[in-house]
């Protein structure tokens, strides 16, 4: 039977046997990350290399915000404001490494901040949850739909289409105008069109 273990350059789960474990093999997925490793450090110390646990952030910090310790910054590459750190083919962010080098886990399906610091890899900060806890959040945070491309209907200036008017195209969909049609009507993409008449976008208006 194979054992799943993780790889200890890419942190990859991959197949291997009691076997070469035993005789002190198995512990890479491949010749590539064999030899990255060999030629590298690990990528433990490669990751805290990159981290700044001696700099207070202020009021941004975790500890201003009734947490025990202060926040870890992360001073590497960041995507949408996350820390991002490169283990091999992948790039995951930079706190769920963090996660996984403190407990031993991956935190699946997403990795949360206590602290509400996106930079911040503190491992006492990070908390694993849900999609559902993630969304939670991010509400109770008051951080949803603040950017133009996150809002719909009438809530974007910037709208071809307003709220009051969707209503009139599921009416004419019904009445057999085809998707081309309408969008021709109202000025839309056919991508925006059929995500309308869908209900996968402008719900609200749909049922109001």
């Amino acid at each position: 039977m194979p054992i799943y273990v993780y790889c200890q350059y890419c942190i990859i789960p991959f197949p291997t046997t009691q076997y070469l474990l035993d005789h002190g093999a198995g512990k890479y997925c491949s010749k590539p990350c064999y030899f990255h490793e060999k030629r590298s450090k690990p990528f433990s110390a490669r990751f805290l290399a990159k981290v700044d646990k001696n700099t207070c952030l202020g009021d941004e910090c975790g500890c201003k915000k009734g947490l025990e310790s202060c926040c870890h910054t992360w001073l590497a590459c960041t995507r949408n404001g996350y820390g991002t750190f490169c283990l091999g083919r992948k790039i995951p962010y930079a706190h769920a490494v963090s996660f996984f080098l403190h407990y031993g886990y991956w935190p699946k399906p997403c990795c949360l901040h206590r602290c509400d610091n996106r930079i911040c890899v503190n491992p006492e900060h990070l908390i694993a949850g849900t999609f559902k806890d993630n969304t939670a959040d991010m509400i109770s945070k008051g951080r949803q739909a603040k950017d133009l491309h996150l809002r719909y209907g009438n809530d974007n200036h910037k709208t071809k289409v307003p709220d009051s008017a969707i209503p009139e195209m599921m009416r004419l969909k019904s009445n057999g105008w085809t998707t081309k049609q309408i969008m021709e009507k109202y000025g839309l993409s056919k991508s925006q069109t059929v995500k309308i008449l869908n209900g996968t976008q402008r719900q609200h208006a749909i049922s109001a």
